[in-house]
This record gives C-alpha cells, sequence and structure tokens, in this order.
C-alpha cells in the first residue's frame, strides 16, 4: 500500500473513534434525559399531593404558581437536552458521511495501484 492509501487508512480510524466518542456521548444524553423524566414524574406527584393537601388554604395559589415555574423549566431543559441530541446526531451523520468519502477516496487510490501495478 502507499503512503496515500495509509493516510486514508489513518483518518478513516479517527472518523470512526470519533463516531464512537460522539454514540457514547449521546448515550450519556439519553440517560440524562431519562433521569430527568424519572425526576419530572417524582416531582408532579409531589405537587399533586401538595395541591391535594393545601386545595383550600391560602398556600395553594403558590403551589399552583411553582408548579408552572416548574414546569415552564422543565420544558425549557427538555428541550436543550433534545437540541443537544439532535446536534449529536447530526454529527454522528456528517462524520459518516466523512468516512464514507474517504473510503471511496482509498478506494480509488487502491484501484489506481492496482491499474499501475
Amino acid at each position: 500500500m502507499t503512503k496515500e492509501v495509509d493516510e486514508y487508512n489513518h483518518l478513516i480510524k479517527d472518523k470512526q473513534e470519533q463516531v464512537e466518542d460522539l454514540m457514547s456521548e449521546i448515550k450519556q444524553v439519553e440517560n440524562l434525559i431519562d433521569e430527568y423524566e424519572d425526576l419530572i414524574h417524582q416531582t408532579e406527584h409531589f405537587n399533586n399531593h401538595l395541591i391535594d393537601r393545601y386545595y383550600d388554604s391560602r398556600m395553594f395559589s403558590a403551589i399552583e404558581e411553582n408548579t408552572r415555574a416548574y414546569h415552564s423549566a422543565q420544558h425549557k431543559l427538555m428541550g436543550e437536552l433534545s437540541a443537544q441530541q439532535s446536534d449529536i446526531e447530526q454529527s454522528i451523520r456528517q462524520t459518516n458521511d466523512d468516512i464514507d468519502d474517504l473510503e471511496r477516496k482509498r478506494n480509488i487510490s487502491l484501484q489506481i495501484e492496482r491499474e499501475r501495478g
């Protein structure tokens, strides 16, 4: 193999490692989303308990206000996590496209070597 083919092989290997790192990162984000969804469920259950318990008291409006603020923050954070996940997925697609391009170039170089060789 020529130096050019070796360079392509090295670049392909580097890109494959990048994909593995990105896959690990996306798994971490998915785990965060799962943990956050569990936390949301627990918090909503607790808030519902508070609302039921303090429905006839002055604290009811404060609990409702806090619940609305929590839902607003929750939607914002879930949106940010989803955007991060989408960005990582896009990076994976782009890196895989780069690998495909490098493999095509490497195969062309190999074909040229065979024809010369």
